[in-house]
């Protein structure tokens, strides 16, 4: 078992993976979430698309693995993840 600590999670889909810090300073780090597609301080600044809003329409298209470039982890199941997100904003 792992015991890394997850220090980048995404807000919108709770994927621990992030690269970056989402927001630093209450800039968005304009790095897209592999596995919901949200980008930080682009998909919320410039589009005006909440967390929420875009969590919504993700689940409803079935949650799938967002970047091309990067398989989803071995075992990832976006239900059991999306249970350490807030739906508050």
């Amino acid at each position: 078992m792992e015991n890394r600590v997850k220090k980048f999670q995404c807000p919108v889909c709770g994927y621990p993976e992030l690269k970056v810090e989402p927001y630093s300073f209450g800039l968005g780090s304009t790095e897209f979430c592999q596995c919901c597609g949200f980008q930080f301080g682009v998909t919320d600044d410039d589009y005006k698309v909440s967390h929420e809003e875009w969590r919504k329409v993700w689940i409803a298209r079935g949650c799938p693995w967002f970047s091309v470039g990067q398989d989803a982890p071995r075992d990832w199941d976006a239900y059991t993840q999306l249970r350490s997100v807030s739906n508050e904003e």
